[in-house]
């Protein structure tokens, strides 16, 4: 299914699970990634506490499993994977992140409608 860019995606990965539950967002963050490095057309949609990986620093001291999943998400980033962050999310993190942390500026708002349409086209797996 396209999305409004006009893209179609071969995989949709929505992460819900934030830093509490770090190595099942890592999975995902994983998936997401080995499917990109194929030249898979791939989207990562944060919703729920799975939005703070949208944050620059996601907690101050992160634990190994953290540090983990940021890894894997910066090098989703770093070959050009695309990731969306729940509008209602992405503004309740801006207003509750701790010490005005910055949101990625490759992270794009989307809409959990526009998500749901798509996962009736687009195979979907969420952590």
């Amino acid at each position: 299914m396209t999305d409004g860019n006009d893209c179609v995606y071969d995989l949709q990965v929505m992460i819900l699970s934030g830093p509490d539950e770090s190595a099942r967002a890592a999975t995902g963050w994983a998936t997401a990634l080995a499917s990109a490095t194929t030249g898979a057309p791939v989207v990562v949609f944060l919703v729920g506490a799975g939005a703070r990986w949208a944050l620059e620093e996601v907690s101050p001291n992160p634990c190994a499993s953290e540090e983990t999943t940021v890894k894997f998400r910066d090098e989703y980033l770093a070959v050009g994977g695309r990731i969306e962050c729940c509008s209602r999310c992405r503004t309740e993190l801006e207003a509750q992140s701790p010490n005005h942390v910055a949101i990625l500026a490759a992270v794009e708002t989307g809409g959990l409608a526009a998500a749901s349409l798509r996962a009736i086209e687009t195979s979907t797996v969420t952590f």
